[in-house]
Formats: C-alpha cells, sequence, structure tokens
C-alpha cells in the first residue's frame, strides 16, 4: 500500500522531526538518502521507520536496512515523491528516509582512556 496522504498522521509526525521539540517528544531523528541510511546500517543502526518513495528504485541499495527494519518490529511505507516531499521539507528529496530513536547516554557510560577528547554537545 502506498501513502498518498499528507495528512497521514505518520506523515505529520515525520515531518514535524524536523523542529527539535518534536524530535525529543517522539525520540527520534531523520536521517535522508539511501547512502546516509545504507552507512547507518553499516554502522549497526537499525530505524524505527523506514520511508520510500514508490517507484522502489530507491530501495534497491537499501533492501537489507528493510529487513532489518521489519526484522526489529519496525515499519516500512511506501510514499508518493509529494509525501516525501513533506517529510524531508525538500521541493526534490531523495528517494529514501528514515527514522531512528535517539541514543541516550549518560555520563556514566564513557570509558575515558588516555589522551582522548571529548565533546559535549547540548540541545543541538
Amino acid at each position: 500500500m502506498v501513502i498518498t496522504s499528507l495528512a497521514n498522521a505518520t506523515v505529520k509526525m515525520l515531518a514535524s522531526l524536523r523542529v527539535e521539540k518534536y524530535r525529543a517528544e517522539h525520540g527520534l531523528f531523520i536521517v535522508e538518502g539511501p547512502r546516509t541510511i545504507a552507512e547507518a546500517h553499516q554502522a549497526g543502526a537499525v530505524p524505527k521507520i523506514l520511508v520510500h518513495v514508490e517507484n522502489g528504485e530507491s530501495l534497491a541499495p537499501i533492501a537489507g536496512v528493510k529487513q532489518a527494519c521489519l526484522g526489529a518490529g519496525g515499519t516500512v511505507l511506501a510514499v508518493t515523491p509529494e509525501v516525501m516531499a513533506k517529510i524531508t521539507h525538500k521541493q526534490n528529496p531523495q528517494g529514501a528516509a528514515a527514522a531512528y530513536a535517539i541514543p541516550r547516554r549518560g555520563f556514566a557510560d564513557i570509558k575515558p582512556a588516555q589522551n582522548d577528547l571529548y565533546v559535549a554537545l547540548d540541545r543541538i
């Protein structure tokens, strides 16, 4: 099934992730483009939601990501180009986007080693 409605609840939620307030509220952030999604997958990240344009061309490079997402209980959605444009806030979006859980780590998780450099970012 292809999502064609710009008013779809999941589409609206994904589009809202552009705003930090909603990223924090949903605990998700969005990544756009098959290449970036494939790189995240190679690093061990599995999306909660994977969205691709209905023609399927953009899904070929990330077929493994689709299987990992479904295997982890995630959602895979086919959408129209117009819906993808709303999600990514771009007029000519790439053919895929994915929503990942924001990792939550505290200072207790840091295991310092000699000569390591750490940078702490707040509210980015």
